[in-house]
């Protein structure tokens, strides 16, 4: 069901999101999102949202398993927010003029100048009132385990001080398999947990940060999933 719904939705975004609101975007996002989990039979329970300040804008981590794990973050956190997303996908018709028009962020993670480029951007979205979702494996999981996190993300958070809201997802991949775009009925967890504050670090402590956040995000998952990233699949730095 993500296909079709994503092609109509992106094509209604090219028409309409040059013409409309500050927060349009948002509203498509979520109108998207729920349409996939209505018409699949998906079910969301979202726990912890007490700790989201939508007044506050800030980075949301959570782990990533599956190709729903965006609309799964967009339907359940109540903020404004963005993606940053692979430069490749740019080029995919329709679906990259939107998701550039609704202002995700791309990456080319390739080219290290470009990638830097990309997270000062994301900088300025935050600071600009927007919440940002990082994903800090930098790809999808193939065994729901969790994968080595990349430093990027805690180093922008140090510097621009923007703390970090750490997210767990929990069942994503038994719905939605990681290279496959159709989904099935089931109950996704969601589980936000208390913000780390980016004023306890500096660059110098960014592998405590990394960590902090690293084991709030692995200590939602089930038990059998709670091992650390080097036993679990690998994936290159």
């Amino acid at each position: 069901m993500i296909v079709p719904i994503t092609c109509i939705l992106s094509l209604v975004v090219a028409l309409v999101v040059p013409f409309s609101r500050r927060n349009m975007p948002s509203r498509i996002l979520r109108l998207w999102a729920n349409s996939v989990f209505w018409m699949s039979g998906i079910k969301l329970e979202v726990t912890g949202l007490e700790h989201v300040d939508p007044s506050r804008p800030s980075i949301y981590m959570a782990n990533h398993a599956s190709m729903i794990d965006i609309p799964i973050l967009v339907a359940a956190l109540p903020v404004h927010i963005r993606f940053l997303f692979k430069h490749s996908l740019m080029y995919v018709p329709f679906l990259g003029q939107a998701m550039l028009l609704m202002g995700m962020i791309p990456v080319d993670r390739g080219d290290r100048t470009k990638a830097v480029g990309s997270l000062r951007k994301t900088g300025q979205k935050i600071k600009s009132g927007i919440h940002v979702v990082i994903f800090p494996e930098g790809t999808r999981t193939k065994t729901g385990h969790l994968l080595p996190f990349k430093k990027g993300g805690f180093l922008l958070a140090i510097q621009e001080q923007i703390d970090i809201v750490p997210v767990t997802i929990e069942n994503s991949q038994e719905v939605c398999g990681r290279n496959n775009l159709w989904t099935h009925k089931g109950i996704v967890r969601v589980r936000v947990h208390p913000p780390v504050e980016a004023k306890s670090f500096t660059v110098g402590d960014r592998k405590g940060f990394q960590s902090k956040v690293e084991v709030a995000i692995r200590d939602g998952l089930p038990s059998h999933r709670q091992v650390p990233p080097e036993t679990a699949d690998s994936h290159p730095a």
